[in-house]
């Protein structure tokens, strides 16, 4: 059985619950650039901006596909916790199945001699977003909800004094 988000949250050992926010995004008119700011603004006392920043390009990419794939974001959650924090963005997708949990890069797939060979302009225009969700996150992991799907990244500042 697939371990549930508050296992997996425990898992990645983020500490207690200090902050959680739900912020409804039907009917927002730019939904990437306010939640880019809402999440610059709610991590803004990180002592490691460099995961800020990663935070923020895995929730637009996180918002992007939900536009993309599934009509467009229902909300976005963000859970602030002692050693670190989780995005998480609703969709009305229904398929959780849908999104591949083991995503590739298809430059990591390439050896030295291919790498140098190989054209930018042959390179697929999207089908990496994923990819760079499972490099920058500590865990993410997708569940079903009563009316889609909600992909979760969580980010761990073990060691730190968040």
């Amino acid at each position: 059985m697939q371990p549930t988000a508050a296992e997996l949250i425990r898992i990645q050992a983020l500490g207690q619950l200090i902050d959680h926010h739900i912020f409804g995004l039907v009917g927002v008119a730019e939904p990437l650039a306010w939640a880019r700011e809402t999440v610059r603004i709610a991590l803004r006392d990180w002592p490691d901006q460099g995961k800020v920043d990663d935070a923020v390009l895995v929730m637009d990419e996180l918002m992007a596909n939900a536009i993309r794939h599934a009509d467009g974001p229902e909300s976005l959650a963000l859970g602030l916790y002692e050693k670190g924090a989780t995005v998480s963005v609703v969709d009305r997708g229904t398929d959780p199945t849908a999104v591949p949990t083991s995503p590739i890069s298809y430059l990591a797939a390439l050896d030295e001699d291919e790498l140098d060979t190989t054209s930018m302009d042959s390179l697929p225009e999207s089908g990496q977003g994923l990819y760079l969700v499972s490099q920058l996150a500590t865990a993410w992991w997708v569940e079903r909800t009563a009316v889609g799907k909600v992909v979760t990244a969580a980010f761990s500042l073990a060691g730190s004094d968040t």
